[in-house]
């Protein structure tokens, strides 16, 4: 239903999420090359060799320039897709639930959110875990091998996490749903129950998210780790080489890092989907 819904936003704005979304890519695959500029660059400088600096500042000129049309491109399109949304839900809500209505235009706001934001994070991490991995594999081979190996724990863990907080979530949007209709009563009691119920969900997400962290965390130390004492026993290695390796590991590990959250706020939207349905 989500994939549908999605779908159908995508299908109504797709010249201008079509050029947004290939900005985003031209701006990521910049990001990803600077790296093996930045080591070209300072192997080239210990060398007395000046041009791949040139080359390096070019990249990332460009890379600056993409990025600032996309942030300024992105604004003016989430916002038109915001507001169709929201006005379809006045319009189709034939019960004219206030409270129901508030909440769900709050929630669509996360939809977009989604697209805006969580999407550009998800693409980006694609292209750093494969990007990442391509050019760690033109380094060692032994390294691109380790991180391989390191997806599938990272997977099993976000399975777990999304789980979890797909049913936090819900719990969160179904009491959302209610929040005008409380305050409206004015019940101190009714209205002080509805916001502690709320303060214990945040609270459960929180505890999830810190326990999620701390596992990446150490698998994140444990390759860099290994990664440095595979490196160590090549013998003699270039600056340059070593500079650009450490980036990609860094980036290769950021994007891992997105997995769960992207689980996280998939089945969040899933959630937010159905009631918007």
């Amino acid at each position: 239903m989500e994939i549908n819904f999605i779908k159908g936003v995508i299908k109504s704005h797709k010249k201008k999420l079509f050029i947004t979304y290939l900005l985003v890519l031209i701006e990521k695959l910049g990001e990803l090359s600077i790296p093996f500029f930045l080591g070209l660059s300072i192997d080239g400088l210990i060398r007395h060799e000046y041009m791949p600096l040139v080359y390096l500042s070019v990249i990332y000129i460009i890379w600056v320039a993409v990025g600032t049309i996309r942030h300024r491109y992105d604004t003016k399109t989430y916002t038109e897709i915001y507001n169709k949304i929201v006005f379809d839900i006045i319009e189709n809500d034939t019960e004219k639930n206030i409270s129901r209505i508030s909440a769900l235009t709050n929630l669509t706001r996360e939809v977009v959110e989604f697209m805006e934001f969580d999407f550009i994070y998800i693409v980006t991490a694609l292209i750093n875990i494969i990007g990442s991995m391509v050019m760690i594999s033109l380094y060692s081979t032994s390294v691109f091998f380790m991180c391989l190996a390191l997806i599938i724990p990272v997977i099993l863990l976000s399975k777990k996490y999304g789980m979890s907080m797909l049913n936090l979530s819900h719990s969160r949007n179904s009491e959302l749903e209610k929040q005008v209709d409380i305050i409206a009563k004015s019940n101190p009691k009714e209205t002080r129950s509805h916001f502690n119920f709320l303060r214990i969900i945040q609270i459960r997400i929180s505890n999830a998210e810190a326990t999620n962290y701390w596992q990446l965390q150490v698998i994140s130390m444990l390759l860099l780790i290994s990664s440095l004492l595979v490196i160590s026993l090549k013998g003699e290695i270039m600056a340059g080489v070593l500079v650009a390796m450490w980036s990609y590991l860094l980036a290769f590990l950021g994007g891992l890092e997105i997995i769960p959250y992207a689980v996280q706020r998939w089945n969040n939207l899933k959630d937010i989907v159905s009631r918007i349905k």
